[in-house]
C-alpha cells in the first residue's frame, strides 16, 4: 500500500520518479493526500478480485478476466463460449430488426416523373428565425473545437504526463 500511496502522492524516494515518468504520470497525482487511502482500497480490493480463485473453482472472481499470464490468468472456457454466445445473440437480433423493417416497409421511391425538374428549396429565403440560429451553430462550432482541442491535452498527458509538446502544463 505504501508503493502506490507513494506513486500517486508524488513520493520522491527510490525508483518511483522513474516509474511516475515511464508511466507518463505527473510527480503529484493525488494532490489531497486524504484520497490516498481510498485510491489503495479501491487497487487493492480490484487487484484481488481479477487474482483471487473463487472457493473450489479454478478460475477468479472475473472469470480469469483480464488475461495476466504473469499469474497464470488465462481466460476460462466457460467466458469464451458466453462471450461467442452473446456476440452471436446480438448479431442475431440486429439482422432480426433489419428484417423486420425491411419486410414491414412497402414504401417505394416515386418515379422519376414525379420528382420536380427544379429543386424547391432554391428559392427559399431565410427567415429571421433561422438567421437566429445562426449564432447557436457558431457557437457549437466553437464548443466541438475546445472539446478536439481538451481531448488532445487529455490523450498527450498519457504519453508525456507533465508536458504538452515540451510546453510544461502541468505546473
Amino acid at each position: 500500500m505504501a508503493h502506490y500511496a507513494g506513486l500517486f502522492g508524488g513520493s520522491m524516494e527510490g525508483d518511483l520518479p522513474k516509474l511516475r515518468e515511464a508511466y507518463a504520470m505527473m510527480d503529484k497525482t493525488v494532490k489531497d493526500s486524504a484520497r490516498l487511502q481510498p485510491l489503495n482500497a479501491f487497487l487493492f480490493w480490484a487487484s484481488w478480485s481479477c487474482m483471487t480463485e473463487r472457493p473450489g473453482q479454478p478460475v477468479t472472481y472475473t472469470n480469469n478476466w483480464p488475461h495476466e499470464p504473469l499469474i497464470d490468468n488465462t481466460p476460462s472456457g466457460s467466458l469464451m463460449l458466453w462471450t461467442g454466445f452473446s456476440v452471436i445473440m446480438l448479431l442475431v437480433g440486429v439482422a432480426l430488426l433489419a428484417f423486420h423493417y425491411a419486410r414491414g416497409s412497402d414504401e417505394e421511391l416515386p418515379e422519376a416523373d414525379f420528382l420536380p425538374e427544379k429543386d424547391p428549396l432554391l428559392g427559399q429565403v431565410a427567415t429571421p428565425s433561422m438567421r437566429a440560429t445562426l449564432k447557436y451553430f457558431w457557437v457549437v462550432c466553437a464548443l466541438l473545437l475546445v472539446q478536439v482541442l481538451l481531448g488532445v491535452v487529455t490523450a498527450h498527458f498519457g504519453v508525456e504526463g507533465q508536458h504538452f509538446y515540451g510546453l510544461p502544463l502541468a505546473e
